[in-house]
């Protein structure tokens, strides 16, 4: 490349055409995407059981493999680009292969995509294909990833994705591989050694933080906004969108680069203060956010110079790997803080990274704000797609989800169900929606009342498990965020219903606990449904909850309660006159967990008013999460 149209001089490119180059870094971008999110669910798993501080540092020094790039750093760029490549196809292979994905193979597939992403991303720079071409190349596989998680649900392996889901998982690292053998078919001289600036790095170890807690994560946005799944991903499609446009004015050297940045980094930290602390947002401001933080991602990253330079041999590796440790150190914080009260309030935590961006931005521009003509087009093009795909995901999601059933009950007999789902995450840390879906539909209830439900959680793959089993069931639902707003309490119901009181409980310590009470219409009569998850043994929860049901009768109160038949704290329950109906049943100390660990190990409850008739008690035994169902079918006065 020697110019371009308007006079401006190119970055000088020793690839093949550069569209190839952008190419390959999306496709391993978005072929990352899957392989990354397969070591959260497993950790978490892991950290129930041993230590969540010690499964966190486990992580963090796998987030350091980065470092292991450094083995390849002296390779000449055709090399080290195909064999980045070639990393995240084996990573795929591995974990397509293996069933249940342990945590050993989640671990060497998180090394392996993480050393493959750093080969590919520095050694075409240092080829000189340009650096905001290269971001391009990032952004389009960020909005890749999310439009086939929005057309498919998932294709993460660590649900294992079946048919095309599965087949995709393979299909893009082989592509990279292809079109990073086809971007490499010449190398450059090899003093063109161009790592990333410090500021460009900390700027990229941000974008990872806000990506997966924020910026590509449909389920966040459908949670917060009460907007349904296919806006959520519609959203995120449209901010990738406008980060392209940004990039693409960025690259055009637009004057007002500066002012962006400075209006991005102010909508940005505004809106993480009143969406984290005050907890007020509307749907306007979270699609003003998303454009504000990815715009100011844009500006941060493709505003840094691009020189060539003789630089260290370790400085690549070790900027990518604090890049990948910081951001996962910030997902990990915000994860941790629900359970650990931390001493700062956890909005700081999510300000962390949006000022870490906003800083390498005004650092970036005020330094040089740059150009790159050969940029600007693949920028517009990868806009138009991105637009595209917004509309398609949206139009395909509405067109393909089964109304909410809101059909009348045929006689005086309602069938309930609860279950405390873990977010779909089963024994081994597989994240199975499908699985529950199938349990729920073996028993067939009319209401269906879940705890421990994510909507976007980065620990639990990022996945809207609410938005997955209402489409997969078919119910009408209704969520209360608990731990906080994207994890909580889920109503879904195929009889008419309306949700008459939520609210938090008292806190004791621990996480933040909520309930949701709903007034079902079962053949014309009204039936109070009240859904919690208590702390462990905690009798001013109890109690709480108890209170919200009242005098009410008929009434149900039900959910993962944390107290146990044979402790002193259940008779809280049963001396208000609600039956235990497991109790009923004849066996009090039937077992709703997975994997017992004491006598008497039932957490879970359906407390019923002394008028609704007790036809029948089930319980599970498929262990697609930590709990097991109870299934109660009751019939009223």
């Amino acid at each position: 490349m020697t110019g371009s149209p308007d006079g401006l001089r190119a970055e000088p490119s020793y690839l093949g055409p550069e569209w190839a180059a952008a190419g390959a870094l999306a496709l391993v971008v978005a072929a990352a995407g899957p392989l990354l999110r397969t070591l959260f669910p497993i950790l978490y798993v892991i950290g129930e059981d041993w230590s969540y501080p010690g499964v966190g540092a486990v992580g963090l020094l796998l987030y350091l493999s980065p470092l292991l790039a450094v083995l390849a750093f002296r390779a000449r760029p055709r090399t080290a680009v195909r064999l980045g490549a070639a990393m995240l196809l084996a990573a795929a292979v591995g974990l397509v292969a293996v069933a249940p994905i342990s945590r050993y193979v989640a671990a060497a597939a998180t090394v392996l995509a993480l050393v493959g992403v750093t080969l590919v991303a520095q050694h075409l720079a240092a080829a000189g294909s340009g650096r905001r071409l290269l971001l391009v190349g990032a952004v389009v596989g960020l909005t890749l990833d999310t439009a086939v998680r929005g057309l498919l649900i998932t294709w993460d392996l660590v649900w294992r994705a079946a048919g095309l889901a599965s087949a995709l998982s393979l299909l893009v690292p082989a592509t990279a591989v292809l079109l990073a053998w086809w971007a490499t078919r010449r190398d450059p001289p090899r003093t063109a050694v161009e790592p990333a600036s410090r500021s460009a790095v900390v700027g990229i170890g941000g974008l990872i933080a806000l990506a997966a807690l924020f910026l590509q994560n449909p389920g966040y946005v459908s949670a917060m906004t009460g907007w349904p799944f296919w806006a959520g991903v519609a959203v995120v499609l449209l901010a990738d969108a406008l980060a392209l446009v940004g990039l693409a004015a960025a690259a055009a050297r637009a004057p007002h680069a500066l002012v962006v940045g400075l209006l991005s980094a102010l909508a940005a930290v505004s809106t993480v203060l009143v969406t984290v602390a005050a907890g007020a947002v509307s749907s306007v401001l979270v699609v003003v956010a998303w454009a504000a933080l990815v715009a100011l991602v844009s500006v941060a990253l493709a505003a840094d110079p691009a020189h060539p330079t003789r630089a260290p041999w370790l400085a690549g590796p070790a900027r990518a790997a604090g890049a990948a440790a910081f951001g996962l150190a910030v997902v990990f914080l915000w994860q941790f803080y629900i359970d650990t009260a931390l001493p700062f309030p956890r909005w700081a935590i999510a300000l962390l990274p949006v000022l870490v961006v906003a800083g390498s931005a005004l650092l970036a521009v005020r330094r040089d704000p740059g150009g790159a003509p050969a940029a600007r087009r693949p920028a517009l093009m990868g806009a138009l797609a991105a637009t595209a795909a917004a509309v398609v995901c949206a139009a395909f999601l509405v067109a393909t989800t089964p109304a909410g059933s809101s059909a009348a009950a045929s006689g005086r007999t309602v069938t309930v169900m609860t279950y405390n789902i873990r977010s779909a995450s089963d024994v081994d840390g597989q994240i199975r929606p499908d699985v529950v879906a199938d349990i729920v539909r073996e028993f067939d209830p009319d209401v269906l009342l879940l705890q421990e439900t994510g909507r976007g959680w980065p620990i639990h793959a990022s996945t809207d498990v609410a938005a997955v089993l209402e489409r997969e069931l078919g119910y009408a639902a209704a969520f209360m965020g608990s731990a906080d707003d994207t994890f909580g309490n889920v109503v879904l119901s195929r009889l008419p219903f309306d949700v008459t009181a939520t609210g938090y409980l008292p806190d004791v310590g621990g996480q933040r606990r909520s309930y949701i009470a709903v007034m079902v219409d079962v053949g014309g009569s009204p039936l109070l449904v009240v859904n919690s998850h208590l702390e462990d043994r905690s009798v001013p929860q109890i109690e709480a909850l108890l209170a919200v049901a009242g005098d009410t009768s008929p009434a149900v109160v039900l959910g993962d309660l944390n107290t146990w038949p044979d402790l002193e704290e259940a008779a809280a329950f049963t001396a208000t006159g609600l039956v235990d109906v497991v109790d009923a049943s004849g066996d009090v100390c039937r077992t709703t967990s997975a994997q017992p660990t004491r006598p008497c190990d039932r957490p879970d409850w359906i407390l019923v008013t002394p008028d609704l008739a007790i036809d029948a008690v089930s319980i599970g035994t498929v262990p697609a999460s930590d709990h097991l169902p109870i299934v109660a079918t009751l019939t009223l006065p």
